[in-house]
Order: C-alpha cells, then sequence, then structure tokens
C-alpha cells in the first residue's frame, strides 16, 4: 500500500507539481515584466542606470561586503542565514537522487553532488534552519514584524531534509524506510505547489528587486520643479 503511494507521489503526483510550479512562476514573471513595460513607458524619464542597477543585484545575491560591515549580532544572522539558503537550494538542486527523478519524469539530468557532501549540506540546512527559526521566535522585533508564512515556511522547508536524511540513513531512522520516503516526497510536492504562492517565490524574482524599485521611484526629469511650483517655492534656492 504504502509503496504504491509512493510510486504515486514520486509520479503523476511530482509531475503535477512540477507543473504548477512552472506555471506559476511563468505568471509571475510575466506580470512582473508587464508592470514594468508599464511602469518605464509612463514616466516622463525613461533613462535607468543599468550599471548602478547590475552592481546592486549582484550586492543583493552576494551580500558578502554587507555583512561584513554590520554589527557582531547581524554577522551571525546573515552568515546562518546565507548557509541556510545555500543549502536550501543545492541541496534539491544537485542530490543525485533528485537528478535520477528529473531524468525519470523530464528526460533532463545534470551533475550531481556527492552524496558525503549532500549530507553535510542537508545537516548544514537543517541546523541554520532550526537557528532561524528560534531567532525569530525569541527576538521580539522580528516576531512583531513575522507573519503567519515567516513562522510556517521554514519548519516545512526543513521536512523533506529531515526525512530524507533519515530515509538514507537508516541507522537514524525511527520509520521504515518506504514511510519515511512517503513523508519526504509528498513533502517536497507540497513545497513545489507552494513556490509561486508564497515567500519561496523571492528567489526566482530576486534578479528584479533592484530593477523594480529603481523603476517604482523613477520620479520623471521635472518633478522637483513641478513640486517647487506646487509649493509656491520656484523662486527660492534649494
Amino acid at each position: 500500500m504504502i509503496e504504491a503511494q509512493l510510486a504515486w507521489a514520486r509520479g503523476p503526483l511530482f509531475l503535477l507539481s512540477i507543473s504548477i510550479m512552472i506555471l506559476g512562476i511563468a505568471r509571475l514573471i510575466v506580470l512582473t515584466g508587464i508592470n514594468l513595460v508599464r511602469a518605464i513607458y509612463r514616466a516622463s524619464d525613461k533613462k535607468l542606470p543599468v550599471k548602478t542597477l547590475i552592481a546592486a543585484t549582484l550586492k543583493w545575491l552576494f551580500p558578502f561586503k554587507q555583512v561584513i560591515n554590520q554589527s557582531k549580532n547581524r554577522i551571525w544572522y546573515s552568515v546562518v542565514s546565507i548557509l541556510f539558503h545555500v543549502g536550501l537550494i543545492m541541496t534539491p538542486i544537485f542530490l543525485g537522487a533528485h537528478i535520477l527523478l528529473w531524468k525519470r519524469g523530464t528526460g533532463i539530468s545534470w551533475p550531481g553532488l556527492p552524496n558525503s557532501i549532500a549530507d553535510i549540506l542537508a545537516i548544514l540546512t537543517v541546523v541554520t534552519g532550526f537557528v532561524l527559526i528560534i531567532g525569530r521566535v525569541v527576538n521580539p522585533f522580528s516576531r512583531r514584524l513575522s507573519r503567519f508564512q515567516d513562522f510556517s515556511l521554514p519548519p516545512l522547508l526543513l521536512i523533506p531534509f529531515i526525512s530524507g536524511f533519515l530515509a538514507m540513513h537508516p541507522m537514524f531512522n525511527p520509520l521504515p524506510y518506504h514511510l519515511m520516503m512517503l513523508f519526504h516526497v509528498l513533502s517536497g510536492d507540497l513545497i513545489l505547489i507552494l513556490i509561486p504562492f508564497t515567500k519561496m517565490s523571492h528567489f526566482i524574482l530576486l534578479p528584479t528587486s533592484q530593477l523594480m524599485s529603481e523603476v517604482g521611484w523613477h520620479f520623471p526629469a521635472d518633478m522637483g520643479e513641478n513640486v517647487a511650483i506646487t509649493l509656491h517655492k520656484e523662486t527660492e534656492r534649494v
């Protein structure tokens, strides 16, 4: 019975989850592109600082300098957050078993990580994930700013890492292999479905965040003069 459910979760449900994720991400990209075009079209000043945008985007993607310049407590939080995201992205993408699953379902494959490295990344992700969860719960400021997703998504993301690690290491696994794998696959399928509809989509849209910010705050070239006229301050020096 469990074997049949596992085969269904790995097969039809996995393909359905991937389809929903791809279509949902495509929708986000299209809507983002439309909003960008509309914003640029309506702006009087259509010149964008391309070099500045690229530099700002790279700083967001690789925030090493910002981390170094932060306070001591904030540095540790940022380092833990970076390690968590690295493991969160690299482990499922480059794990050999996952690549084989993709190859069976889509015919597409790519080089994977050695199992020992994948184990280290999985453990690192779980440990840093729990540290971030505890930090958000304990810190009053973070707790006030957090929404339901901020509390619910991190534990959900850790389920496939914990269940997958336990399934691949029988000496630590308290449940039968197929049952633990069923938990692993079902939780992974659920995450794929939720990606386009939750904050998890930010890892797809992150490269466009600086462009969106620049366009959103891109004032027309004569905006300063118009504001001065409205305030009847056009004859005064600024």
